[in-house]
């Protein structure tokens, strides 16, 4: 039995918001066009309240995650 998972544009995303290198913001760029914001939001805030995520790794998603809402006004 195989399972396949699709990632919504949204999924994809808010997964480049992490590193937000110059081929991300391409991509996020093109992306963004067909995305729905409301539900960008809503996986960003079940990033945030993820008890498994190391402090490292959310202190980076945090700072990039203020660089992507000002360029996309998310």
């Amino acid at each position: 039995n195989l399972n396949i998972y699709l990632l919504s544009v949204e999924d994809i995303i808010v997964s480049k918001i992490i590193r937000l290198e110059q081929k991300d913001l391409q991509d996020i760029d093109e992306l963004i066009k067909v995305a729905n914001k409301q539900l960008i939001n809503t996986i960003i805030d079940e990033i945030l309240y993820r008890t498994d995520l190391y402090e490292t790794k959310r202190e980076q998603f945090l700072t990039q995650l203020t660089l992507f809402r000002k360029r996309y006004y998310v």
